[in-house]
């Protein structure tokens, strides 16, 4: 769609302009890379089907597991996962009352924090059908979590 992005500038005056430019590179499933000095490790995740997805794990004092675009976890990838306390967890949810073939949903996603037992989880990939924030939000909270530090995420959204 771009061309222009992952190819290099070819002359000085058009490295200087600020034109987006991507490197693309291939991550290996449980791969560990680094990112401006940050370690992260891929995570095999299944997106319905034969689909494979990558959720990321990154933070060596503060945690965060980042579990996007998924329809279940591989046990495996769940091994890793359960490795070492996680400050932060961030997860995907489609819809407030069931799965779909390439997303989890609510139901699935308190369950999946509840076994992680992370301190903090954060859902995203949220439908537009899922209704009202807040009372989404309450809902879950009073009837779903059980305790569990967890909301939906927003515009602007700041974790500590």
């Amino acid at each position: 769609v771009f061309p222009s992005l992952p190819q290099k500038p070819k002359t000085a005056a058009a490295a200087s302009r600020p034109v987006s430019q991507l490197e693309f590179r291939e991550i290996a499933e449980m791969e560990t890379f680094e990112v401006a000095g940050l370690k992260v490790r891929a995570l095999p995740l299944e997106h319905g089907g034969d689909c494979t997805c990558l959720g990321f794990d990154f933070g060596q004092a503060d945690r965060v597991v980042y579990l996007s675009d998924l329809s279940r976890i591989p046990d495996h990838t769940m091994a890793v996962i359960m490795e070492r306390p996680i400050s932060l967890l961030v997860l995907d949810t489609l819809h407030v009352d069931r799965d779909v073939p390439s997303h989890i949903g609510m139901p699935t996603a308190v369950a999946i924090a509840r076994r992680v037992g992370a301190t903090r989880t954060v859902l995203v990939g949220l439908s537009h059908t899922l209704g009202d924030h807040d009372a989404v939000n309450e809902l879950l909270r009073a009837e779903l979590s059980s305790g569990l530090d967890i909301q939906l995420a927003h515009d602007g959204l700041l974790v500590p």
